[in-house]
């Protein structure tokens, strides 16, 4: 059992187990140190109702970053990523979410749910061992990179229709007008031929983050299950 980490029980009955964040911070610093860049961003959720009932609490993503980098077949240059997201009050499952972080345009790509599923854990009483064993199932998950990278070549040049795909996917339609105007006037990145998933997949994934307000979460978890969605709708 990993002694770093402790839990506290909340709600009726004490029925929700959650972790502390700066502890998970810490051990994963610990943990990989050296080897992965570890980063993270908290949200303050007290003010609502979902947190008040458990005495207030917040959202928290915590990113492991890989120090070595590696070449995708198109010549783009990614690191191996990890993004862990919890919050401290109940509505949502502790998930690891495994990914690649791409240079060209500092975004990541978190979508191979397909190849890698991400890690889940309820936060609940009788899965307790399982979150304080979180540091050691994120350090033997990181193994399935080699599998996320052999995705990544397959989607750099798979075809699909951009403005087909895009009119079928469940985003928010000032976002599909954005996406729309770049795609017809040709103003995409040079990298990302929007005519393959891979391009089309980097497109989105850039103007849904830096048109996202200020501590908007919406992004994150639409770029959690993206690639499939584009697949599914290909």
């Amino acid at each position: 059992m990993n002694s770093s980490l402790s839990v506290e029980f909340k709600g009726n009955n004490g029925r929700f187990a959650s972790l502390n964040a700066d502890e998970v911070i810490s051990a994963l610093s610990q943990r990989f140190a050296g080897s992965w860049n570890v980063t993270s961003k908290t949200i303050d959720k007290s003010h609502t109702k979902a947190a008040a009932r458990f005495g207030g609490g917040s959202k928290y993503w915590i990113t492991l970053r890989g120090t070595e980098s590696i070449a995708l077949k198109n010549g783009d240059i990614v690191y191996p990523q990890i993004t862990l997201r919890d919050q401290t009050y109940s509505g949502g499952a502790l998930q690891v979410s495994f990914g690649l972080y791409r240079l060209v345009c500092t975004n990541g790509l978190m979508a191979f749910r397909s190849i890698v599923e991400p890690v889940r854990v309820p936060h609940y009483k009788n899965r307790v061992d399982i979150l304080m064993q979180l540091v050691n199932i994120i350090e033997s998950s990181a193994a399935k990179f080699t599998e996320v990278i052999a995705a990544a070549n397959d989607i750099i040049s798979q075809p699909v229709s951009p403005l087909s795909t895009i009119s079928r996917l469940d985003l928010p339609p000032s976002l599909v007008k954005r996406l729309t105007d770049i795609i017809q006037s040709g103003l995409q990145r040079p990298e990302d031929d929007v005519n393959t998933i891979y391009g089309l997949y980097n497109l989105i994934n850039e103007v849904d983050r830096t048109k996202a307000r200020k501590n908007s979460t919406a992004y994150l978890q639409r770029d959690e299950r993206m690639l499939s969605a584009i697949l599914a709708a290909a």
